[in-house]
């Protein structure tokens, strides 16, 4: 919250082969945290798995249950997502701050980088 960009956290035991941002076709499913499945409109901006699950709907604004953190959760995705004019800067800083953050809270390892339209994929 302290940098205001929005950020989606996954956990990647439950996403199937490969995570994707793309336009719904509509026969997505995404799975509600109150357990209702929907289907995300054509051209909603949604991170699809391989199997057709929309892991968040519009951009990282709305989480899916599929892939929701838990207790159990040992490998996770942070998406941080802003396309305002400091952007490239201000989520630097972010994954900076969120990488120290990791590492003394959780001694955990962790691997970042900012994608882009010459950049677009990142391999876990």
């Amino acid at each position: 919250m302290a940098y205001a960009i929005p950020i989606a956290v996954f956990d990647t035991a439950a996403i199937d082969t490969s995570l994707e941002v793309r336009h719904a076709t509509g026969g997505e499913t995404y799975l509600a945290f109150n357990g209702d499945e929907e289907h995300p409109e054509p051209n909603e901006v949604v991170f699809a798995d391989a199997a057709g699950k929309a892991h968040a709907r519009r951009w990282t604004n709305r989480k899916s249950a599929y892939s929701a953190v838990r207790g159990t959760t040992s490998s996770l995705l942070i998406v941080a997502e802003a396309l305002h004019e400091s952007a490239v800067n201000d989520v630097q800083d972010l994954l900076a701050a969120v990488t120290e953050e990791m590492d003394a809270v959780w001694s955990a390892t962790a691997k970042s980088t900012v994608l882009s339209a010459e950049s677009p994929r990142f391999e876990l």
